[in-house]
């Protein structure tokens, strides 16, 4: 430590005229204490200096790993709810086939005699019907699909069958499994043109198309609509659509 006091001390001597060559040596010896004193100082100065330059970049260096982390983290989590949602989506489109799976695995009784149709789940044709769209509009969307798909196998020449295939189609469609319902719309198209519901079916497809961001069959799809039901209530719909879509077309 500097021994301010005594320098000052030594000083006030030496300004009074009475200092001895010994007062001299012993100032001299003081102040090459005070330059030894100075220089250690100096010294652990640039060493504290050193230090806290090297904790500054740690610091800094450890808060980038850390935001580095964070964002790590961020992304991971972000990708968890994608897949998490992904899955979802899929258990949930998968649910209504596995159920007929299911069903269709499940031993029954003999086949009724030939001169006589298979009953259907809900007895008759027209209780099942009346099932299936009960459990369409509590969004039950698998039993609606069971029940009109009982309608389809075992009474596929009963005038509701094809109204029954056009809501299995639909089913799917609500359910955003535009591809799925694709394929069902299409069994509703092929049933024939005695069918009332393939207008309905082919502004449908058209939809699943537009949705799928396949844009040509969509209009495909609608022009057909338009060609062979020109007064049907969905060709209104048709028209407006494909109006719709060659604006946006042109922009």
């Amino acid at each position: 430590m500097i021994r301010a006091p005594l320098v000052a001390g030594l000083i006030v001597v030496l300004s009074a005229g009475c200092a001895t060559r010994g007062a001299v040596r012993e100032i001299a010896a003081h102040l090459k204490t005070v330059r030894t004193d100075l220089g250690i100082l100096r010294e652990a100065q640039i060493v504290l200096i050193r230090e806290m330059t090297t904790m500054a970049a740690d610091a800094k260096a450890a808060k980038g790993a850390t935001e580095e982390l964070q964002q790590a983290v961020s992304a991971a989590s972000a990708d968890v709810g994608r897949l998490a949602a992904r899955l979802d989506a899929a258990e949930h489109a998968i649910r209504p086939v596995r159920e007929v799976v299911e069903t269709r695995t499940v031993p029954v009784a003999p086949p009724p005699p030939a001169d006589r149709p298979r009953e259907t789940r809900g007895g008759s044709v027209e209780n099942a019907y009346t099932a299936g769209l009960a459990s369409f509009r509590a969004r039950e969307y698998g039993q609606a699909i069971l029940d009109f798909l009982d309608i389809v196998t075992k009474r596929p020449t009963h005038s509701l069958a094809p109204s029954a295939q056009y809501w299995i189609a639909e089913a799917y469609y609500v359910q955003h499994d535009y591809r799925q319902a694709l394929v069902e719309f299409q069994k509703v198209v092929d049933w024939g043109s005695a069918n009332p519901r393939v207008a309905d079916a082919l502004l449908k497809a058209g939809l699943c198309y537009n949705n799928l961001r396949e844009t040509s069959r969509a209009q495909q799809a609608w022009q057909r609509l338009l060609r062979e039901f020109p007064g049907a209530p969905a060709a209104a719909q048709a028209r407006t659509l494909l109006s719709s879509l060659r604006s946006s077309t042109r922009r």
